[in-house]
C-alpha cells in the first residue's frame, strides 16, 4: 500500500513480463515470500547471484513445476530498502536478470529475434542505398552500403549464437536432470547439503570428496 503509483505501475509491468517469460500466472513475481515442497526444491537450481525470485519462477514454468499464488498480509513499512540505492537501480538490475534468465531457457528465440531485428535494419539501410543508386547518387551513399553489411554480419552472428545457445540448452537440460538425480541419491543416503565454507573452524564437515563418500555397501544399497 505504501508504493507510489509509478512503483505500482512498474511492479505490474515487470510481473507481466515475467509471467509471459515463464508461462505462469503468478501476479506478484518479485515477492520473496516463497514456499517449496520437496519435489519442487529438488528440481530447481538457482544460478543467478542477484535474484532467486525471478529465476525460480521462470525455471518452474519451463520445467512444468506447478505454481500457485496465495495472498498474504505484510507488516507496515519501517525503513527504506538497504539493497538498492534507488528504484531505477532495482528496475535496471531486474531487467538484465530477466533477459539473462530467459535467454538461458529460450536462447534460440531470443537470439533469432535479435537477428531478425538487426537483419531488417540492414535491409532498410541497403534499401536507402538502392534508392539513391537508382536515382544516380549511389556513390554518395557508400556509407549506407557499408553500414548495411556490418548490420547483416551482426545478424548472422546473432543467429549463429542462437543455434549454439540452443545446443547448449540441450546440454543444460541433461546436466539439470543429472543434478536432480544426484540430489535424490543424497537424500536417500542421508547426506546433508554441501553448503559450507572450506577450512572454516567449527563448521559443517565436508559432504563432498573422498572423505565424505559413502561406503561401498551404502553405494550398492542405492536403487538407481
Amino acid at each position: 500500500e505504501h508504493f507510489s503509483p509509478l512503483k505500482k505501475s512498474l511492479q505490474r509491468l515487470g510481473s507481466a513480463v515475467v509471467r509471459r517469460a515463464s508461462d505462469t500466472d503468478v501476479p506478484d513475481t518479485t515477492s520473496g515470500f516463497r514456499a517449496y515442497n520437496r519435489e519442487a526444491a529438488i528440481q530447481l537450481a538457482v544460478v543467478s547471484k542477484f535474484t532467486y525470485t525471478l529465476e525460480t519462477i521462470i525455471q518452474a514454468g519451463k520445467l512444468l513445476v506447478a505454481t500457485d499464488h496465495v495472498p498474504v498480509a505484510t507488516n507496515p513499512k519501517l525503513r527504506e530498502s538497504r539493497l538498492f540505492g534507488s528504484m531505477w537501480a532495482y528496475v535496471r538490475r531486474n531487467t538484465v536478470s530477466i533477459f539473462r534468465i530467459y535467454a538461458q531457457y529460450e536462447p534460440l528465440r531470443v537470439f533469432m529475434t535479435l537477428a531478425l531485428i538487426v537483419g531488417l535494419a540492414a535491409v532498410g539501410v541497403w534499401t536507402r542505398w538502392l534508392v539513391a543508386w537508382m536515382n544516380g547518387s549511389g556513390s554518395g551513399h557508400v556509407q549506407s552500403l557499408i553500414l548495411g553489411a556490418v548490420l547483416f554480419n551482426a545478424a548472422v552472428v546473432l543467429a549463429a549464437l542462437g543455434v549454439i545457445g540452443d545446443l547448449l540448452y540441450a546440454q543444460r537440460v541433461m546436466t539439470q536432470r543429472t543434478f536432480e538425480r544426484v540430489r535424490r541419491i543424497e537424500l536417500q543416503l542421508g547426506i546433508p547439503p554441501s553448503h559450507y565454507e572450506p577450512g572454516a573452524k567449527g563448521g559443517q564437515e565436508p559432504t563432498t570428496g573422498a572423505h565424505a563418500a559413502p561406503t561401498t555397501e551404502e553405494r550398492e544399497a542405492v536403487k538407481l
